[in-house]
This record gives C-alpha cells, structure tokens and sequence, in this order.
C-alpha cells in the first residue's frame, strides 16, 4: 500500500461495551436536549374534585343497564320481518322511480330478496355477501332462467353462488321461474272479465240486465197508453240525455271491475 494509506486503519477500535455512542459523536449534538427531569421541577398535581350524588347516580344507571344488554341474548330478525324490509331497499328505491323499471320486475326483485333472506340464513352469511342489490336489480330487469343466462348478468359470481351450478344458485333461477309465473297468473286473471255469482261485477251486470228488461217493458206499457200523445222521448236532447246516461253506467261498471281486480290481487 502507498504510505499515506497504510497510516489509516482499516477498522475502528472495538469500543468497551456499555458505553454507547457519545454526545460529542452524535449527528443532533448541534440540537438542544432535554433536560432530565429530575432537573426540572413537576408542577403540582390538581385536586381531586369532589364526587357530585347525581353524577354517581348516574354513573351507576349506565353500568346496570350495560349490565342488563350483556345479559341478552342475540336473536336474529324473525323471517317474516326480514322480507317485509325489501321495499327499504336502498337501490329498489333508486330504480324502481325509472321508466324501464315495470310490476314483472318488482314481482321478480321481491322473490329475489326472499329467496337472498333464506339462503343468508342456510349459509350463515350476510345477505348482501351472498348476493348484492345491484346483482338482484340487474336479475329482475332481465330474468334468468338458466345457467347460461345467470352467468351472462355477473360473472363472476358471489362466492356462495360458485360458478352458477350450485344448489344455491339454482334456487336463485327457480324462484325467478315461479315469480313470472305468479306474475303472468295475476295479470291474466287481472284483465278477464268473469260474471261469477260471487263476483261482484256479476252480480252489478246482472242487476243492470234485469234494470234494463224492466224498464223495456215498461217503456213499451207507456208508449202504447200514450198513443196520440206528445211523445218527448224522441227528441235530440232526451237522446242526448240517454246516452250520457248509458256512458255513465259503462263508466261505473268499468270502475267497479278495477276496484274488484285490485282488491283482489
């Protein structure tokens, strides 16, 4: 080696253990250390306040009723409470205001959000780990009615759903089967018009037809007493008058046959 550096050595002395690096070689020795503290007097301790009756009153109220909700039992919602909740749905509530959104949909959202209920409380989870909101609004705007079609709306799928093919995932397809079904008996049953003697509209159009026959006989009884007589009936305003009369029955009986339906279904 060159003398000028033989003369440096190649490593520091071994410093004796237990004495630590110095203050003089420390980086921070430029920056003002703290002074111990038993340098530095401690301030007095404040006193201690005086214990108020209400506020141990107090004090104690709480700890007896954290006490009482300790000793509860957790149960969880009773299964007809948990679906009567589907239409608080937070997304249901946002798209079910939109145009495209229409009673099939509704009718398949509801059988959704009972068929997540039952199979949240078989596979012990979340309801909504085992199928999201959004998944159930995408289902009710289009139906799946297959695999292939469940797979076309999310995939992947939630855990608990697999890959489409498990138990769980064909209950989702066969409640969305009997759903539109249901809906399809309702609206058919909605729309025909039945004259049933337990029907109410039966029993009005059967008044009406009987109403009807009675006053043709009795018109026919007066024009026969009043030959010869002034006969009023057939001028333009008595026709007027009986038409609106007539609108105004077919309108009360279209009325009635809504009002029927709806409290039906």
């Amino acid at each position: 080696l060159p003398p000028s550096l033989s003369a440096v050595p190649l490593f520091a002395p071994a410093r004796p253990a237990g004495t630590g690096r110095l203050r003089e070689e420390s980086f921070s020795a430029h920056i003002a250390q703290p002074a111990s503290s038993s340098a530095v007097d401690s301030p007095a301790a404040p006193p201690a306040l005086a214990r108020h009756p209400l506020g141990e009153r107090r004090l104690s109220s709480v700890l007896q009723r954290s006490q009482k909700a300790c000793l509860k039992l957790w149960k969880p919602k009773s299964m007809s409470a948990a679906v009567r909740g589907w239409e608080g749905d937070r997304l249901y509530s946002k798209y079910s205001r939109s145009k495209e959104w229409d009673e099939r949909a509704t009718a398949v959202f509801q059988a959704l959000y009972i068929w997540r209920e039952e199979t949240a409380r078989l596979a012990d989870e979340s309801p909504h780990y085992v199928c999201p909101s959004d998944l159930l609004i995408d289902a009710a705007r289009t139906p799946p009615l297959s695999v292939d079609a469940l797979q076309r709306i999310a995939m992947p799928l939630p855990p608990v759903l697999g890959d489409g093919t498990n138990s769980y995932a064909l209950r989702l397809i066969e409640s969305v089967k009997s759903a539109l079904a249901a809906y399809e008996q309702r609206t058919s049953k909605r729309f025909s018009v039945t004259t049933s003697p337990n029907c109410p509209l039966g029993e009005l159009l059967a008044e009406e037809r009987s109403s009807s026959g009675a006053n043709d006989v009795r018109t026919a009884h007066t024009k026969k007493e009043s030959t010869g007589k002034s006969n009023n009936t057939s001028t333009p305003a008595a026709r007027e008058k009986a038409g609106a009369l007539a609108a105004g029955v077919a309108a009360a009986t279209l009325v009635a046959l809504l009002i029927w339906r709806h409290r039906r279904t």
